[in-house]
């Protein structure tokens, strides 16, 4: 969560008016002291590439993998590369 959030260079008050959520429940899903829901990870992973430079056209890629979110144990991992503007999922 932290990673993304530095990613797109915002500061947590800045993220969680995009989630409408207060800046202590942002901190808490920084810091794994609290579970993200599956909506709000869905949320998260939508806004991270809608407004992360160079990924917009990678959306349709990671709406794809939104299925998985609630059915799998394991999150699906998305990683950025922010030099080389990579996205890789697992």
């Amino acid at each position: 969560m932290r990673f993304l959030r530095k990613y797109l260079k915002m500061t947590q008050v800045e993220f969680a008016s995009y989630l409408e959520i207060d800046k202590t429940n942002l901190s808490k899903w920084e810091n794994n002291d609290d579970k993200i829901g599956d909506q709000s990870d869905r949320l998260i992973r939508s806004i991270t590439v809608a407004l992360g430079d160079g990924l917009k056209e990678r959306m349709e890629e990671v709406v794809r993998v939104f299925c998985r979110i609630h059915k799998s144990k394991r999150r699906p991992k998305i990683e950025c590369d922010a030099e080389s503007l990579s996205v890789s999922y697992a």
